[in-house]
Order: structure tokens, then sequence, then C-alpha cells
């Protein structure tokens, strides 16, 4: 049942970390992301209860959550930091790109003048 639970985390997390990377490349309104993370936070639960009822009859035991919790941290550090990295360089290149649009525009402003 931990290694089980191991697994779980280490799929949730590697979920919420695709979604991060939509999310850094494809700019998302607040209220959209909110309505994602509450489906995403739906959907663990979904999958923890059934792993529990499944594997346990519906019992919580700590190895359980801490099963989880090993897995997402373990997922976290593979993936996250690398992601985090590409998240940044992807927004720098977004802000290096429209900050050159910006200089573009104020040139042309300037020799319309």
């Amino acid at each position: 049942m931990f290694l089980v639970s191991i697994l779980l985390g280490l799929e949730l997390s590697f979920i919420y970390q695709v979604l991060l990377l939509v999310r850094g490349i494809v700019p998302h309104a607040r209220w959209f992301r909110d309505v994602e993370d509450v489906i995403y936070w739906i959907f663990c639960s979904i999958q923890a209860f059934r792993l529990l009822f499944r594997e346990n009859d519906g019992s919580i035991r700590w190895y359980f959550l801490a099963g989880i919790a090993l897995g997402m941290i373990f997922c976290y550090e593979i993936l996250g930091k690398p992601l985090k990295k590409f998240l940044l360089w992807v927004r720098m290149k977004r802000t290096t790109k429209d900050l050159g649009k910006y200089e573009k525009i104020s040139k042309e402003k300037k020799q319309m003048e």
C-alpha cells in the first residue's frame, strides 16, 4: 500500500507539473487558473479515495498520506526544478520579444511625428 501511494503521489505531481508547463507557455486568466486548480484537486481527491477504498477498505492510514507526500516531493525534485528553469526561460524569451515589439512601435511612432 505504501509503494502504491508513492506512485499515486508521483502521478498527481506529474499531472500538476504538466499543468504548470501549459500555464507557463499559454497565458491564462486568473479565474481560469482557479477553475483548473479546483478541477485538479477534485481529481486528486477522487484518485486518493479510489485507492483507499480499493486497497484499504476506506481506512486512512498515516503511511498512505506519507507515501503520497513522498511521491510528490520526489517528482518535484526530479521534474519541478528543471521545469521552473524552463518556464523562466520561456517567460524571458516572451518578455524580450514583447520588449522588441514595443521598441519597434515606439520608433515608428517617433518617425511619424
